[in-house]
């Protein structure tokens, strides 16, 4: 399967998530995954 998408929107869609996960307290999940 290949997955073809346009650089613009995937750079978009990853703003919009790192700023989700920024606004969340990362550290309890960070703790927890080390």
């Amino acid at each position: 399967m290949k997955i073809t998408l346009e650089r613009s929107h995937l750079l978009k869609s990853l703003g919009h998530v790192h700023r989700v996960v920024e606004r969340r307290n990362t550290i309890p999940i960070l703790s927890n995954v080390l």
